[in-house]
């Protein structure tokens, strides 16, 4: 088998747009064989402040399919969607000719918001930091290779920057989407997704569309960061044992239900000058 002529879809951001609803609705499809881990995170820079099992090289696509159960499918899947922020995805576009991309982009304030709220749920930022807070330290701070990603928001903001890049890299073999329409209309983008990928089309069941990875409240910090550390550890050890996996996924799912409780209300409050400088970001051009 000739791994580099696989085809592969990437979903290669935006952060908290939508990526998880994405993927599990592409997983119904017959041909399409997701990573067992959503996100792969195999290409990845190095340097990259995001755990992950396996780093891609350049010469070591064979540990890529350890994460793929049914590695024969027509399309193999992978949503990790810092990939859009990372020179090593872009560049094993050169070496994968039948590699895909999928780019979903979100109003920057709301994804901001969203990924404040998702952070602050996940014990990953202080629990008296303010949205105007959380904002302002990013303005401030520049990123660095050791900047960790729940204070790289703002960074991820510039769209136009690394989404040229995508489009320099993957040309006709990268779609864009808008959340409001994944949104509002998931059946489409399904097919629309399809299609790009030259699949036959297949009859999916509407009520089955439903919204992944909704941000929720933890009710404790401390025991919500704990949790995702130690799932993220369990989920890379699993790879190569789906089957344990699948038994395992009750209990994560009752301790979900345990450690976190449904959001309610309104998004947080963004003053004009938070808004602007989040404005500010998603400008800046190359």
């Amino acid at each position: 088998m000739n791994l580099s002529n696989k085809n592969y879809l990437f979903i290669v951001g935006q952060p908290k747009a939508g990526t998880s609803s994405l993927f599990k609705w592409l997983l119904k499809h017959p041909d399409i064989c997701g990573s067992s881990l959503k996100e792969a995170r195999f290409f990845l820079d190095h340097s990259y402040p995001l755990e992950r099992p396996f780093v891609y090289d350049g010469s070591n696509l064979d540990e890529y399919m350890r994460f793929f159960e049914k590695p024969d499918n027509s399309v193999l899947m992978d949503a990790t969607p810092d990939y859009l922020y990372n020179q090593n995805a872009l560049e094993a576009s050169e070496k994968l000719p039948n590699a895909r991309a999928v780019v979903i982009l979100r109003d920057p304030i709301e994804r901001v918001v969203s990924a404040f709220r998702f952070f602050k749920q996940s014990g990953r930022i202080p629990s008296d930091m303010t949205l105007s807070d959380y904002v302002l330290f990013q303005d401030q701070n520049k990123v660095t290779s050791q900047t960790p990603v729940q204070f790289r928001a703002l960074d991820h903001c510039r769209t136009d920057v690394y989404l040229e890049r995508w489009k320099a890299a993957y040309g006709d073999r990268l779609l864009v989407l808008d959340f409001e329409v994944l949104k509002k209309d998931p059946h489409r983008c399904v097919d629309t997704v399809t299609r790009f990928l030259g699949l036959k089309d297949v009859a999916i069941d509407r009520q089955s569309l439903g919204v992944e990875n909704r941000t929720k409240v933890a009710r404790s910090q401390s025991l919500s960061r704990t949790y995702n550390v130690v799932r993220r550890k369990l989920s890379q050890k699993m790879i190569m044992f789906p089957a344990i996996k699948k038994k395992l996924k009750p209990f994560s799912v009752f301790l979900r239900s345990f450690i976190y409780k449904e959001l309610v209300g309104s998004a947080s409050e963004i003053d004009a000058k938070t808004a602007e400088i989040i404005k500010s970001w998603s400008e800046a051009q190359a």
